[in-house]
């Protein structure tokens, strides 16, 4: 598989993961799996960056190819996109295990 055969799947593989955030938010409603999730999702943005960074230095000499580049730069682009939501799932997921202990404790 080439370099852009790589970036192009993770290209999709990210849009879908965007789109899935929703998803993540369902979980936070859900303590026991929110957590993991969540980490799992930090874990393939890491492996996403990592990825697009080792193909960047593999492949140096062929980013004069305007459609590798671009590719690399919309992987990126998503990836920044994921960054806040993460941390807005991270938010939702404290603000639910808050409202569950209150819940539990009878103050709310």
């Amino acid at each position: 598989m080439d370099a852009l055969q790589v970036i192009s799947s993770a290209t999709q593989i990210v849009s879908s993961m965007v789109m899935a955030i929703g998803a993540i938010d369902q979980a936070s409603r859900d303590l026991d799996d929110a957590p993991m999730r969540i980490k799992s999702l930090e874990h393939f943005v890491y492996e996403l960056e990592s990825l697009t960074r080792r193909i960047k230095q593999k492949h140096v000499y062929k980013l004069h190819s305007s459609q590798l580049d671009h590719q690399i730069q919309s992987l990126n682009a998503l990836v920044d996109r994921l960054h806040p939501n993460i941390m807005k799932a991270r938010r939702l997921f404290r603000e639910a295990k808050s409202r569950t202990l209150l819940r539990s404790s009878g103050t709310l």
